[in-house]
């Protein structure tokens, strides 16, 4: 925990397998390449510098820092992300093609202080996970509308859109090379409308996500969401984004 600007002196580069959880995260990332590497995807996941340091510093405090004090978050943003590096090549070793990078608490601030103060970290860390071999995939929660501009330049590769934020609206702003995802509604309409609306609004999201677009829910699915929504929402033959997108 980050207590005080001491506490950061503290900080430490981790030994991976050393670590329990994260050495688990990387032995579910082999067992899931060896299962299905050959004919899917694999994701690894990591935390953003935003989100880590407000792991070990407290949301509230870490808001207080980058309005106050900014050089302690850069200071422990530096150890944070060489972790980062660190925990995301070793997923890319163990068979992830993709990492994610969760940085949920960036929607909370200003972009401008988005761009001055995280962006930078992001920027090194997306690099080193591109020199590792990976592709990223960039998870901010929430209207990143203000936001999205600058994520466009951190170096992402897939860009999660939540629900609330406008489609056309984020592809004019990170231009037609970034592949957007998301932006289905996971609580309003996957969890609570009928399967046949879940489908309706699963058409009209492909129709605005246009070309370089993936379908997914813009955040968390919930666990009570009824199977036969699910079922709705994936049309796992294509057919569904063959005719949307007349391919």
């Amino acid at each position: 925990m980050i207590k005080t600007a001491d506490d950061i002196s503290a900080l430490k580069t981790l030994d991976i397998e050393s670590c329990e959880r994260m050495s688990q995260r990387v032995e579910s990332v082999r067992k899931m390449a060896a299962e299905v590497g050959q004919t899917h995807s694999v994701l690894g996941w990591i935390e953003g510098p935003m989100a880590e340091y407000a792991d070990l510093r407290g949301l509230e405090n870490t808001l207080m820092d980058l309005m106050d004090k900014p050089e302690m978050f850069i200071k422990a943003g530096e150890v944070l992300v060489q972790n980062a590096i660190s925990f995301a090549t070793a997923q890319i070793m163990a068979g992830a093609d993709m990492v994610g990078v969760g940085d949920a608490a960036v929607s909370l601030i200003a972009p401008d202080m988005y761009r001055e103060y995280v962006l930078p970290l992001e920027q090194k860390l997306f690099a080193a996970i591109h020199e590792a071999g990976g592709a990223v995939k960039l998870h901010i929660c929430g209207n990143i509308s203000n936001h999205i501009e600058y994520m466009a330049h951190s170096g992402a590769d897939i860009i999660d859109v939540d629900w609330m934020v406008p489609l056309a609206e984020a592809r004019e702003l990170v231009g037609p090379n970034i592949t957007l995802c998301g932006n289905f509604d996971p609580s309003g309409v996957l969890l609570q409308a009928s399967p046949g609306d879940v489908a309706n609004a699963a058409k009209q999201c492909i129709k605005a996500g246009g070309h370089r677009f993936i379908l997914m829910p813009g955040c968390e699915v919930p666990p009570a969401t009824p199977e036969e929504n699910i079922r709705a929402f994936c049309p796992c033959d294509g057919c569904l984004i063959r005719e949307e997108l007349k391919c």
